[in-house]
Order: structure tokens, then sequence, then C-alpha cells
């Protein structure tokens, strides 16, 4: 992960993925302002999600874009922003086939 990638992540909510005490995952909604069509919107934006490479595959991601939804529902947002670099996440890759 770049610094700025970092700092991206920081604030807003964050979700983590423990296993045995371990740390194995991390996913934020930070609130961000995108303009759409000259309107601006607040939109929670999905930084920083990481699975640990070899924890990959046991639901941990899923489970954390699950509560990183479920705040984006709740909040006055309602919308919801996500990067997705195919060759850097494949769970992300495989939630997205298709779109």
């Amino acid at each position: 992960m770049t610094d700025d990638a970092w700092d991206h992540a920081l604030g807003g909510m964050h979700a983590l993925a423990w296993e045995a005490g371990q740390l194995v995952g991390h996913a934020s909604v930070v609130q961000r302002r995108l303009l759409h069509r000259g309107r601006a919107l607040r939109a929670g934006y999905v930084e920083g999600v990481a699975v640990r490479a070899d924890r990959r595959g046991h639901g941990y991601g899923a489970a954390m874009m699950d509560e990183i939804e479920r705040v984006v529902r709740v909040s006055p947002r309602r919308h919801a922003c996500v990067e997705v670099r195919r060759l850097r996440y494949p769970l992300l890759e495989r939630a997205t086939a298709g779109c």
C-alpha cells in the first residue's frame, strides 16, 4: 500500500477481521464529496480493503464489505464508491465479475 493510499484510508469507519488474535483484514469507508452532473453528493468511499495473503478465500473480505455496506446503508449518504484494481485485489475481482 502506498503512503497516499494509507492516508486516504484514515478516518471514517473501519472494519477489521481477526483470527486467533491476529489482524488478518482491514476495510474502511470514508466520507467524500463527489460531483455528479453538477451536483455534490456525499458518499462513502471504500478505502484500504486488504486481506492477509495467506487468509484470502476464507470469507474475511466479504464479511468486512458486508459491514461497510451496512454502515453506508444506515447513513444519510446512501451512496458508496469503490475503486477496483483487478490485479491487486482478487477478492474484489470475484465480487465484481460481470459488472
